[in-house]
């Protein structure tokens, strides 16, 4: 009998992981030993995460409009290790893609214990 897989690869099958992030926060660099100023750096807290990001429903939204935790995209990351803080930047790439596809601020972390839901906002150029 003939495959019903058409020749697609397995990690093709698997789409609940399309995109890949890095999260930071930009850290001040100060001053090294003459006074001169350090160039900043980033501080990660997760670096080429596989990860799941969906677009919130335009009730949630409407729901959430105008306050602290307003938000537009929901991120189901692994647990971390380093606690990630509101204001860090989600970097999103296409897995298996280079270059930046997205760019979002973390809003607010939800440790659900198998993992963390993470609320963004997009971040408007």
């Amino acid at each position: 009998m003939r495959s019903q897989r058409f020749g697609i690869s397995d990690a093709d099958l698997y789409d609940e992981y399309a995109f890949e992030v890095d999260i930071y926060s930009m850290t001040d660099g100060g001053q090294d030993e003459w006074g001169n100023e350090r160039p900043p750096s980033k501080e990660y807290y997760s670096q080429n995460q596989m990860v799941d990001i969906q677009a919130k429903s335009g009730t949630k939204r409407a729901a959430e409009s105008g306050t602290v935790y307003e938000s537009t995209h929901l991120m189901f990351h692994p647990v971390a290790e380093k606690e990630i803080p509101a204001g860090a930047v989600v970097e999103v790439r296409l897995a298996g893609i280079p270059g930046v596809h997205e760019d979002y601020s973390v809003v607010f972390v939800a440790n659900r214990g198998s993992h963390l839901e993470i609320d963004l906002k997009a971040v408007e150029t």
